[in-house]
């Protein structure tokens, strides 16, 4: 039994029209969009007979990747509040007896 699946593309964030992967007989290979790949034209006409490849799609959509500026305003942050946290330690730890 043959099983076509649809890749994804995380950086498009859509599906790869040109690849397409492949399981067939404990193989697991990629075939991509060659009129002259025999692999490629047999799963047109299996197209063509009304089959669908299953989805390699995401269920929920990739979260956006953050910028570079956000990264750092989000550790100039956590560095004041690391400070904060040191400099409380050491002034409870002078007053202690």
């Amino acid at each position: 039994m043959i099983i076509y699946n649809q890749v994804w593309n995380p950086l498009k964030n859509q599906v790869n029209p040109d690849m397409i992967r492949v399981e067939e007989d404990n193989r697991v290979y990629f075939i991509s969009n060659d009129p002259k790949n025999q692999d490629w034209l047999r799963y047109q006409a299996w197209i063509a007979e009304d089959n669908k490849p299953l989805s390699d799609a995401p269920l929920a959509q990739p979260k956006e990747i953050p910028s570079l500026e956000s990264i750092f305003e989000e550790l100039k942050i956590l560095k004041i509040k690391v400070e904060t946290l040191e400099r409380d330690r050491k002034s409870s730890e002078s007053t202690s007896p």
